[in-house]
């Protein structure tokens, strides 16, 4: 008996076509790259599987194809939504604490290139480093965690060698560049950049803090904001959540065994810490200023998660990967998920948001409608919905 709710499963297979050919077809010119879009969502309690999509357009014959393996098999430059891994980093190792501000503006440093978020913020928190997504305050904690804890402009960019090392292993306590044990034949564990593993200089150690250097899947994340969701246990992702014995009638055998949830390592700091992220999530969320405020601010389950997009290459070209991870209701989590959609164009928007907000929050409703439609009664299906099924 697989964990998969196969009514979430039809309208999540749904949604992702939908939203990957609408953005293909909308923007024709931007999107020349844009062939997949990955979605997961998992009960962040116990680890269950409860959808799981790889939509793939073929554009020599046309036609989309339901790949769901890419989720645990491709591997994706995460952009932003590591930041909470990154703060939890900083606040545990003790560079930064509950409060502590960073200026956000442009860092210059000799002999390297300028580090800048996506427009000056001013003064931000922690707090608000997530719900507006500065990348440089992720960039001030890299190095603190690194040894550099003052800046000066136009200075040398000092580094001991210790600090990806440090945020690394911060990082595969959620699972990011970690085998998540998923109950699958084969899974991709991640992809770290160029460099030799004995030595990283300093700037990249800053590129990975905002999900700029290390590679992950999909379900990795969707393992990464469970665990911050459930505050702080992460578990095992799994597609089978029980075993029967053989029947010889239409019913199903007696129960041979039950998959019961495995948590795989607890984070290992303060709780203060984590309700900080889960916070700083929250606001991303729900809050004016927020980076996925106007898709979800009217959201009526509470909401939270964390907005992502990753520079990458496409032949010679610049593209984009957008990701998302969230999970509601924010006090009560019952669902978790995750999505990357690599090599968006540049410029692909429009009123109602980029393709990754709309998955999600499409998503979400989808879960939340099953339940209240389950909680009345009401299990007609709709019968004028086409839905493919694999």
């Amino acid at each position: 008996m697989l964990s998969i709710d196969l009514d979430l499963q039809k309208k999540l297979d749904k949604i992702v076509k939908e939203e990957l050919n609408y953005a293909i077809k909308k923007f024709p010119y931007e999107n020349r790259h844009l062939n997949t879009a990955t979605a997961v969502a998992l009960d962040p309690n116990t680890g269950e599987i409860l959808a799981i999509s790889g939509q793939f357009y073929d554009r020599e014959k046309k036609e989309f194809s339901n790949q769901p393996y890419r989720v645990l098999y491709n591997q994706y430059l995460p952009g932003s939504t590591v930041k909470g891994a990154t703060v939890l980093a900083g606040l545990d190792a003790g560079v930064i604490k509950p409060g502590t501000t960073f200026t956000d503006q442009p860092l210059r440093f000799v002999g390297s290139e300028d580090f800048v978020s996506y427009k000056s913020l001013g003064n931000v928190n922690d707090i608000e480093a997530l719900k507006r997504s500065s990348n440089i305050y992720m960039y001030r904690t890299a190095m603190r965690l690194g040894g550099h804890w003052n800046y000066t402009p136009n200075q040398k960019l000092d580094y001991n060698g210790k600090g990806y090392q440090l945020l690394s292993n911060y990082m595969k306590q959620f699972g990011l560049g970690a085998k998540t044990g998923v109950d699958y034949p084969y899974e991709a564990i991640g992809v770290r950049g160029s460099d030799s593993y004995d030595y990283v200089r300093g700037s990249q150690v800053m590129h990975m803090a905002i999900g700029q250097f290390e590679a992950y899947t999909t379900m990795q994340l969707g393992q990464y904001i469970s665990t911050i969701a459930n505050d702080g246990y992460r578990i095992t992702p799994r597609l089978v959540k029980q075993l029967h014995n053989p029947s010889d009638t239409e019913e199903l055998g007696s129960v041979y065994e039950v998959n019961k949830p495995e948590v795989l390592n607890r984070i290992e700091m303060k709780d203060q810490y984590l309700n900080r992220v889960q916070e700083g999530f929250r606001q991303a969320f729900q809050e004016v200023g927020g980076t996925a405020w106007r898709l979800f601010n009217d959201a009526p389950y509470n909401p939270a998660g964390k907005t992502g997009t990753a520079e990458a290459v496409a032949g010679k070209e610049v593209t984009y990967n957008l990701s998302l991870i969230g999970y509601a209701p924010y006090d009560n989590p019952e669902v978790a998920f995750a999505t990357i959609i690599p090599d968006v164009g540049q410029d692909y928007s429009d009123h109602e948001g980029n393709i990754n907000l709309k998955i999600g929050r499409r998503l979400l409703d989808a879960y939340f409608d099953l339940k209240e439609k389950r909680q009345s009664g009401d299990q007609e299906a709709d019968e004028n919905e086409k839905v493919e099924e694999e």
